[in-house]
């Protein structure tokens, strides 16, 4: 999260237009609460989605998110994640089922990656962690909700650069 910057962030709160192409959709994104998860969400519910949201831990940042989806008319809840965790995925995507019913778009965003100048600085809970998230994290989020999802539903993963 980049908090030094957050006051002059642009995640299109006001710019993006609405068109209604998502119209009665339900969506599930991963990692709204900063980066590019937020804009997909707020640009999600612009066009008339309800978003449900999975962060890892920044609860006021994912609130804020909420917050510019809920202001386009549409409804929005979110829900902390772990990791680690096979169940929290199911739980996930069990809450989203009983709060909007079956999700339409899956947007599995969460990804972790770090910039080290030496090879050796990657200490040994780093890969795993990583690949946790980057893998297993999408992996258990699809599987979960797999017989949940509306036919012709659309499963994006974001792609690290």
């Amino acid at each position: 999260m980049r908090q030094e910057n957050e006051s002059t962030s642009h995640h299109g709160e006001e710019s993006c237009q609405k068109s209604g192409k998502l119209f009665g959709k339900i969506s599930l994104i991963t990692e709204t609460d900063s980066g590019i998860g937020r804009p997909v969400a707020i640009a999600f519910a612009r066009e008339d989605a309800d978003i449900a949201i999975a962060y890892y831990t920044e609860d006021k940042d994912s609130e804020t998110t909420v917050e510019w989806a809920q202001k386009t008319g549409r409804r929005a809840i979110r829900f902390p994640r772990s990791y680690r965790l096979q169940s929290h995925y199911n739980e996930i995507i069990k809450r989203t089922v009983d709060e909007f019913g079956q999700p339409d778009i899956l947007v599995n965003n969460a990804a972790c990656q770090k910039s080290v100048t030496e090879f050796s600085e990657i200490n040994e809970e780093e890969p795993d962690t990583t690949f946790r998230t980057n893998f297993n994290g999408t992996f258990f989020l699809c599987q979960a909700a797999l017989s949940h999802l509306n036919s012709g539903a659309s499963v994006i993963k974001h792609k690290l650069d």
